[in-house]
């Protein structure tokens, strides 16, 4: 998680609405209890520094500026007041119009907040495009804190490694490089009655478990016809997503001169 910020609220003094102030510090009570630390009017009693200079400081030192937007904030906010009254909110307006102006409104510090779904409506046009908070419901409010908190609802899972889709007309492609087959011996032309032991080499490459197959029986009895018809079907298959394939025999049957006992040709082949 990143860096918690601080937070300052920013709202209209209501008299006659004396509830508006209860849920505005109940909201920063739970924040600073939420473990984001939070900054108030209400807090603060009379700043020494007088209340232009400290709401000035404190916007400007805060990573985070709620604003609580109501239809007394907007009216007051625009200018739209009885004159001397709601200059808090006029100057701490003024303050985050230019702030938003002098960064071509690349936002990352100002958003609303509402306690009813009305108050949609008197969100500043400034800070629409960015969405708000509706911080009366519960989801509401994990919404805001999670937004702070940098603690997403979904986080996007990391990226695995790329599927390949052959296209419909054309065969998968397969590298020039894909089979060395070396040194097969020969084997009939005619192959038959195998379909179990192909099965099981077919289940053996689907599973990822498997590693090794190893195929044993006496000399003679088809292992390697067995692996070879099973290739040729893999190749006609696209190799079902291989990227090497590799035959090698050890062929040491009768007296030919396509024995191939000696290990020294195949570390010749692979370290190539």
């Amino acid at each position: 998680m990143s860096k918690v910020p601080t937070v300052f609220v920013s709202y209209a003094h209501e008299p006659g609405n004396p509830a508006h102030g209860d849920r505005v510090l109940a909201l920063a009570d739970r924040l600073r209890n939420d473990g984001v630390p939070t900054q108030l009017d209400q807090y603060v009693g009379v700043p020494p520094k007088g209340w232009q200079l400290w709401m000035e400081d404190e916007i400007e030192a805060a990573d985070v500026v709620l604003v609580v937007a109501t239809e007394t904030y907007e009216r007051r906010r625009r200018g739209r007041e009885v004159p001397g009254k709601g200059l808090g909110v006029r100057w701490e307006g003024a303050i985050i119009s230019q702030e938003l102006y002098d960064n071509a409104l690349h936002n990352t510090k100002f958003f609303a907040v509402i306690f009813e779904p009305s108050d949609s409506a008197h969100v500043p046009f400034f800070l629409k495009t960015f969405g708000w908070f509706e911080v009366a419901s519960e989801e509401g409010y994990v919404r805001l804190h999670r937004h702070l908190t940098g603690q997403p609802e979904v986080t996007a899972p990391p990226v695995g490694d790329l599927v390949p889709r052959p296209s419909k007309n054309q065969p998968a492609a397969t590298p020039t490089s894909q089979l060395i087959s070396l040194n097969l011996p020969q084997t009939g032309e005619h192959f038959f009655g195998r379909e179990a032991d192909l099965a099981q080499l077919d289940a053996a490459w689907e599973n990822p478990a498997v590693h090794v197959l190893s195929v044993v029986a006496w000399g003679g009895v088809g292992k390697t016809a067995l692996v070879k018809h099973w290739l040729a079907n893999l190749e006609r298959e696209g190799w079902r997503g291989a990227e090497r394939v590799f035959a090698w025999t050890f062929y040491s049957q009768g007296t030919g001169e396509d024995r191939q006992a000696s290990s020294e040709g195949f570390f010749g082949e692979i370290y190539r």
